[in-house]
């Protein structure tokens, strides 16, 4: 019902957020790390632009922008959060991995305990699903619902847990 309501502005909208992403995985080394940091805003502001339809019938392309212009303090310390998560599974990543193509010795792969990097995978899986969790709900509580950051990280963990044959379905 609310595509319907503004098809080509929701399709501009979901372009301009795919340039965006694209234009940053271009950028080595923070390029990710920067999207992680729009993602937050971007995300918010696509739920912010749903709710402008709810409300009024219709949105503008810029309200994709509007975590710039609302409660931008919470999405900052909601971001933040988001980058310092990404940055820990990265380095922990390249703590892995370093260690496995730093040696040009094809017989020193021999020696990498196999199971390790596997236990490590799990794990780095696992995380990335615990930041999915923590990051899913997040934004558009801060932004629509004016919840301190910490807080709306804790309810959209629960409403994980509490969905979590859904989310596992999905």
């Amino acid at each position: 019902l609310l595509f319907k309501a503004q098809p080509l502005k929701w399709i501009l909208a979901t372009v301009l957020y795919f340039v965006v992403s694209i234009v940053l995985s271009f950028i080595p080394y923070l390029g990710s790390f920067a999207q992680s940091f729009l993602g937050i805003f971007l995300g918010a502001g696509f739920v912010y632009a749903a709710a402008r339809i709810e409300e009024q019938g219709d949105f503008e392309i810029g309200d994709i922008f509007a975590g710039f212009r609302e409660n931008l303090n919470g999405l900052l310390i909601l971001s933040a959060i988001a980058v310092g998560f990404t940055l820990a599974i990265a380095l922990g990543s390249l703590a892995v991995g370093f260690p496995m193509y730093s040696d040009p010795d094809p017989q020193s792969m021999q020696n990498i305990s196999w199971a390790a990097v596997g236990v490590f995978m799990v794990i780095i899986f696992v995380l990335s699903i615990v930041y999915a969790a923590a990051t899913y709900l997040a934004p558009t509580l801060v932004l629509l619902q004016n919840e301190p950051p910490m807080e709306a990280i804790k309810l959209s963990l629960a409403a994980f847990k509490n969905n979590i044959l859904g989310a596992i379905l999905c």
